[in-house]
């Protein structure tokens, strides 16, 4: 909330009064907030979606406030859920990998087709 109050008799230079109303119609355009109740929000989600992109949308139901704030889609490719793959950095690393395998830069450091193998591998024999 901004609170303006005037001061009787003040005198205030012409460039600060010019400062302030910049910075006031920057808070106020920044911190713009489109309320609409639950109702009219069913009536049409993609209008206030699409809103949401560009400014802060909130949806009022009852005495609750909900705010509808966009984030970046990270697609797990894990057919799991698990979630190392849902880190990029882990599935770029993977994709290096795999890339420099392709190029010759990578070795193979051994092939493990049965549980023998592995066992083998990692020394459980």
């Amino acid at each position: 909330m901004i609170k303006i109050f005037f001061l009787k008799n003040l005198v205030v230079p012409r460039t600060f009064c010019i400062f302030a109303i910049s910075l006031l119609y920057l808070y106020i355009k920044t911190n713009v907030m489109t309320t609409v109740n639950s109702h009219v929000f069913s009536e049409n989600p993609i209008h206030y979606l699409n809103l949401a992109a560009r400014e802060s949308v909130a949806v009022k139901r009852g005495k609750m406030l909900f705010r509808i704030t966009p984030e970046p889609l990270i697609e797990n490719i894990s057919p799991s859920g698990d979630p190392y793959w849902a880190d990029p950095r882990n599935v770029a690393e993977l994709e290096n990998y795999i890339k420099e395998r392709k190029e010759g830069k990578q070795p193979i450091v051994a092939t493990l087709r049965t549980k023998e193998d592995i066992r083998k591998y990692l020394g459980l024999d």
